[in-house]
């Protein structure tokens, strides 16, 4: 069976829409969507999903609480966070318990399904690449390009904006 598979965790349906619609599109299939962290972790259980999208700002619990509790059910879970909310100690709590890699809402196509099928990539005996030593300035510079790009499509502006 190919691993496509997709649990989508996130309280609210337009957010759930834009990410189904992207996958869908892309080939993947979605099993299911959650709005509460608690029926998230019922229907991971309940459908062994191959990999799970998951909004940080649930309305019943944290989403690195809920990625903590279906890791405890299935240690080789493959969740990647969607969410606005992001800086180094959400992406240090959530790499510490397990999360394979973090997304800035609101997310686009040419992101979020290469970094699915990146992950789907990683076998459950293959080890995780270490991270290289200036991960963080590439993770930096990744963030700056995805911020400025996201508030020049959210306003609808063409501009340059430099960072330093």
């Amino acid at each position: 069976m190919e691993k496509n598979r997709v649990l989508i965790v996130d309280d609210s349906p337009f957010s759930q829409r834009i990410i189904k619609d992207i996958l869908t599109n892309a080939g993947f299939r979605v099993v299911a969507c959650a709005d509460t962290g608690h029926d998230g972790i019922e229907k991971f259980v309940e459908l062994a999903p191959d990999i799970v999208t998951m909004d940080l700002t649930l309305p019943d619990m944290d989403g690195l609480d809920c990625s903590k509790e279906i890791l405890a059910a299935n240690p080789q879970a493959k969740i990647v966070i969607v969410s606005a909310m992001k800086d180094e100690a959400i992406i240090a709590r959530g790499t510490a318990i397990g999360v394979q890699a973090f997304l800035q809402k609101p997310v686009k196509k040419d992101v979020l399904v290469p970094t699915v099928k990146k992950i789907l990539t990683i076998t459950e005996t293959q080890e995780p690449e270490a991270p290289s030593e200036d991960y963080q300035e590439q993770w930096l510079e990744f963030f700056n390009k995805a911020f400025i790009s996201n508030l020049q499509d959210m306003a609808g502006l063409e501009s340059k904006v430099d960072v330093i």
